[in-house]
């Protein structure tokens, strides 16, 4: 009796032992890390770590004037002259040569040449001051976004401001070796093998 109560208990043993195995089951973790800027707390995510980063919302192209467009980041300056210059001939003494291509002719006692067209006026100032044309100017493009921008450049994007926030560059879900390691990890899921 007593051989047979042994050998019931060393089964029980051996059943129990196998039950809280500790091992995690095999597997290997993928998936696509969350960015550093899009986790809560930046110190759950390896290779996170607290900064200051740019926030914010960068204005519209749209909103500038002139060389004002340079400033915004994204942003280009578009310059147009269109119209038909006004005809030399059409000229008086006193504003002939105002008329950019024309000269008044001692000889004929009128004005003359050519007008430049206003497509060749590369300026604001010299297409208007051409008789018949008229410039347009825009600001055109989209603006770079704040979260896009450096700390550096962040503090001339106008719309933009420094704050505190996650940056870096999270680790590859593959580099995670173990189930919690990888499930922990935003953005990576573990499978089994």
């Amino acid at each position: 009796m007593k051989k047979l109560l042994f050998s019931v208990s060393f089964a029980t043993i051996a059943i129990f032992a196998s039950c809280s195995d500790d091992s995690e089951p095999a597997g290997f973790c993928s998936g696509e890390p969350y960015d550093c800027s899009d986790v809560t707390t930046c110190s759950n995510q390896d290779g996170c770590y607290d900064g200051q980063v740019c926030t914010g919302f960068a204005f519209s192209c749209d909103l500038y004037f002139d060389t004002e467009c340079f400033s915004q980041f994204g942003c280009s300056y578009n310059f147009s002259c269109t119209g038909t210059p006004t005809y030399c001939e059409s000229r008086s003494q006193y504003d002939c040569e105002d008329q950019r291509g024309c000269y008044w002719s001692l000889a004929t006692d009128s004005c003359g040449g050519t007008p430049t067209p206003c497509n060749e006026l590369f300026t604001e100032s010299t297409c208007d001051s051409q008789n018949g044309c008229y410039s347009h100017v825009s600001c055109e493009g989209s603006s770079t976004a704040c979260w896009d921008m450096d700390t550096q450049d962040c503090l001339i994007q106008d719309g933009c401001s420094l704050g505190s926030g996650c940056e870096g560059t999270p680790v590859a879900c593959d580099s995670k070796t173990s189930k919690s390691s990888c499930e922990n990890h935003r953005g990576c899921i573990w499978t089994l093998e």
